[in-house]
């Protein structure tokens, strides 16, 4: 889960990688 909010983190910046649901 972390890699994937890792590249995700730039679009997720604005809201915590916690309540942001991973990417289908």
């Amino acid at each position: 889960t972390k890699k994937g909010v890792k590249k995700d983190t730039k679009k997720v910046v604005t809201k915590p990688k916690e309540e942001a649901p991973p990417p289908p």
